[in-house]
Order: structure tokens, then sequence, then C-alpha cells
């Protein structure tokens, strides 16, 4: 993902298992990038990154889902 920063995504332990979230750095920008889309200023550029923070959440979101299923099997 070129429009997503290295140290994007961090680790956590959550009881015996680990949770993936968006970097403090990640969240910051998200909030800007979103502000930014409410008042309809977003380039081009901007509207990729933003999508592409949309999309890393989503794939985290699912790992997420995926290893608490997994945890409670």
């Amino acid at each position: 993902m070129q429009y997503v920063p290295d140290g994007a995504v961090s680790v956590t332990a959550e009881g015996s298992t680990l949770v993936l979230k968006a970097s403090t750095v990640l969240q910051e920008r998200f909030e800007a990038l979103l502000a930014k889309r409410k008042a309809g200023a977003l380039s081009v550029e901007e509207t990729r990154k933003y999508e592409a923070i949309c999309d890393l959440d989503a794939a985290l979101n699912w790992l997420n889902r995926l290893a608490r299923r997994s945890r409670n099997a």
C-alpha cells in the first residue's frame, strides 16, 4: 500500500490474542483527511490516501475478527 506510511499498524495483546490497530499517527492522518473530505476539499492524492486507510482499516477489522473466532473455537 503505497499510500499508507511505514509504522501504520501497531500490535497489542488482549489476553492471549494479538490485536492489530492503526497507529496513533495514522489515526490522526485519517481524522485530518476525513475533515477535509467532509468539507469537500480533498485532492485526488488525498482521496487515494483516505481510501487506502479505509481499506487498511477494513482489513485489520477482518483479521481481528478471525483472530477472535479462532481463540473462541
